[in-house]
């Protein structure tokens, strides 16, 4: 058994589902997303791993409504790849012994 065997898959909805129609027009999402201000909910199962806990928070500090809020196209390409890093350390963990392969 190797780590992508434990992935889970889930059912997918596309954001704001419940709010608009199934071929949203621009307008439907400008209403949803700028006049109403609803973000996407993430499931709570995010919250029980370190790196998809993680990228919630990048993902949510970007969906500020306050543009000067937001970070910077340079500071979330590194936050990125410091997950990205991160995801292929664990990876290469070994299950059977719990160490880190080199």
């Amino acid at each position: 058994m190797n780590i992508h065997d434990l992935r889970m898959v889930e059912d997918y909805n596309p954001p704001f589902h419940d709010k608009v129609p199934s071929d949203p027009s621009f307008e439907d999402m400008r209403k949803v997303v700028c006049v109403d201000q609803c973000r996407p909910t993430l499931p709570n199962r995010w919250s029980t791993d370190q790196t998809l806990t993680t990228l919630a928070k990048l993902m949510r500090e970007c969906w500020c409504q306050a543009a000067s809020s937001r970070h910077t196209s340079l500071r979330v390409k590194k936050t990125l790849i410091k997950i990205s890093q991160c995801c292929q350390t664990f990876s290469k963990m070994d299950m059977e012994n719990d160490r880190i392969i080199v």
